[in-house]
This record gives structure tokens, sequence and C-alpha cells, in this order.
């Protein structure tokens, strides 16, 4: 049994791998996380998970300005991948579902 420890932000995941292909397959994911925000450059990001509607939706957040980057999920046997090729990007609602304000109205 093998035993590693990766830095995520500033919080610090110990893993056991059965042997060397594990750990390199296990932190070839983790390992390259981003350090900080690629919104707000802060160092305190989180792995976050959350269900929504019977989905999981698993990401790194920033606990500073909230950006998010997302995670994958393979279709077979469900290994999740950091989507490299997104930034951490805080959520803007949608203005077309906005509530229309008139002039007069307060």
């Amino acid at each position: 049994m093998i035993k590693a420890k990766i830095a995520i932000g500033k919080m610090h995941i110990t893993f056991e791998a059965q042997n060397m292909k594990d750990v390199f397959r296990w932190s070839g994911i983790y390992a390259n996380l981003p350090k900080q925000c690629d919104n707000c450059q802060a160092e305190n990001i989180y792995l976050s998970h959350r269900g929504v509607k019977g989905y999981d939706y698993y990401s790194i957040k920033c606990g500073q300005c909230g950006a998010e980057g997302k995670f994958g999920q393979a279709k077979e046997g469900g290994a999740l991948f950091y989507k490299y090729d997104t930034k951490m990007e805080q959520y803007v609602p949608s203005q077309e579902n906005a509530p229309k304000q008139s002039v007069g109205d307060f």
C-alpha cells in the first residue's frame, strides 16, 4: 500500500493506492488542479459537490469570489476529470429570465 498527499488550495487530501500506477492515475487528476482561483487569484479553493434533480455536479470552487471550475464524469466507470479547457468563472444569472422593470417601478 502506498500513501500520497496532495494539496488542493489550502486543503490537503491523503490517499492510499495499491501500486504506483494507481498513484499516477489519481494524482494525474488532482495534483494538477489550479492552485488559486482563475478569477480572483485567491488560494481559498476547495472541492465541491451538489446534487440537483437527481444529477451530481462536481467542481472546484473559490471560497472568496464563488468562481467555479467544472469536472466531467466518464460515461464508463464514472471517473472524474477536471475540465482544463475552461477557467474558473463566477455564475452570472441570465438576464433573459429576469423580471422586467419599468422606469416607475421600485
